[in-house]
C-alpha cells in the first residue's frame, strides 16, 4: 500500500493487532513483506516486517507474490483492490475482512479466509490457518487451484458475461 502503515484506509492497525494474536509457533518463522512503503525492517508483536518499497515492475511484483504463502488484505475502504486480484492470479490465498470490496471473489476455505468486519481474532485465525496449510505441504496444490480459479473468474468472456447480466438486470427494457 502506498503510504503503507500511515494510511488509515489500508487497515494496518487491524493487521498489527492480528499479528499479536498469532500463536508463537506461527510467528516464529513468519516474515511480513510490505509493498509500497520504504522503511527499515523491524519487528512488531513478535513478527518480522520487511519493507519492499514501491514496486512498479509487474514481473518483480509477480516474483514477490510467488515467494509468499498468503496475502493479507486488511484494507478498510477499497472497492475492488487490485492487489487482491494480483494475489489471486498468482495463486495466493487472500485473508480479508468482510468490508467494502475486499470480500468479493473470496470463497472461504477455497481461495482465502474472511472475517467479519472488525473481528481481529477471526482474522488472526485465518492467517494462522493459511500458514499452517503451507507448513503441512497442502498449499502448493492450493496455489495452483487458486490461480486456475482466478484465471477462469477473470477470463474476458466471463467478465463480459457478468457485466451484461448486471446491466440487463438493472436497465429497464422498452418494448
Amino acid at each position: 500500500a502506498y503510504q503503507g502503515r500511515a494510511s488509515a484506509y489500508k487497515g494496518w492497525p487491524d493487521l498489527e493487532a492480528a499479528l499479536g494474536l498469532l500463536p508463537e509457533e506461527v510467528k516464529a518463522n513468519m516474515v511480513v513483506n510490505i509493498f509500497g512503503e520504504s522503511a527499515s525492517d523491524c519487528e512488531v508483536n513478535g513478527v518480522r516486517l520487511h519493507f519492499l518499497g514501491a514496486i512498479k515492475d509487474p514481473s518483480v511484483l509477480r516474483d514477490e507474490h510467488h515467494k509468499a504463502d498468503v496475502f493479507a488484505l486488511p484494507s478498510r475502504q477499497d472497492n475492488a483492490p487490485q492487489t487482491k486480484f494480483e494475489a489471486l492470479m498468482c495463486g495466493l490465498p487472500v485473508v480479508a475482512f468482510r468490508r467494502s470490496g475486499c470480500a468479493e471473489f473470496i470463497n472461504p476455505g477455497e481461495n482465502g479466509w474472511l472475517s467479519d468486519d472488525g473481528d481481529i481474532q477471526g482474522y488472526a485465525e485465518g492467517l494462522a490457518n493459511a500458514l499452517r496449510m503451507f507448513e503441512s505441504g497442502e498449499l502448493d496444490s492450493l496455489h495452483r487451484k487458486i490461480a486456475a480459479g482466478a484465471a477462469r473468474c477473470f477470463d474476458e468472456a466471463a467478465v463480459v458475461s457478468r457485466v451484461i447480466k448486471l446491466y440487463s438486470s438493472r436497465v429497464p427494457h422498452h418494448a
